[in-house]
This record gives structure tokens, C-alpha cells and sequence, in this order.
């Protein structure tokens, strides 16, 4: 997993094309790791990229508890159902 001073293994911004559209998430954003999760599952799902899958897992959890560390509680459980069938998914 990567962040702004340390990216990581699969750090996107060094293999973007010029012009290539992007779409950044933040940590602070309540539906993060929400988002990041369901990508993780539709990639897994096609049988690709096992070990960025699993970083990608890793950054939703870090997501997660970081938008939750900046008392975003409200929001990101705000989304239950979308929240919810996510778990249960995870839950597999």
C-alpha cells in the first residue's frame, strides 16, 4: 500500500500514460474502503493480480480505520446496505 511520501509496489501515478484518465480515493473519504473493496473482489474475481488484490484488501482495511479515526463513523456506516453487502461478501 502506498501514500503520498512512500508509494507503493503498485504505485499507478509512475505507469499513467499522458493523459490517461484517474481517479484518486483518500483515506478521509467514507466510501473508500467501501470502493476499494468491491474493485479488490471484481479483480479476484477474474482470477488476476492475487498479490495486488490482497494490497488492495490492505489499503481498504487502512481506509477504513483511518476515515473512522477522523470521526466519519456516521458517514461511512451511513451506507449501510452498500456497507453491508460488502460484509457479507468479505464474509465467504
Amino acid at each position: 500500500m502506498g501514500t503520498k511520501n512512500q508509494p507503493g509496489k503498485f504505485d499507478c501515478y509512475s505507469k499513467l500514460e499522458p493523459d490517461e484518465p484517474h481517479f484518486v480515493l483518500m483515506g478521509r473519504d467514507p466510501s473508500a474502503a467501501l470502493v476499494i473493496g468491491i474493485w479488490a473482489m471484481l479483480r479476484e474475481a477474474e482470477g488476476k493480480d492475487a498479490e495486488k488484490v490482497e494490497e488492495a484488501r490492505e489499503c481498504a482495511d487502512a481506509c477504513l480505520k483511518y476515515a473512522l479515526d477522523k470521526g466519519k463513523h456516521e458517514r461511512v456506516m451511513g451506507i449501510e446496505g452498500a456497507w453491508q453487502k460488502y460484509l457479507e461478501l468479505q464474509a465467504k
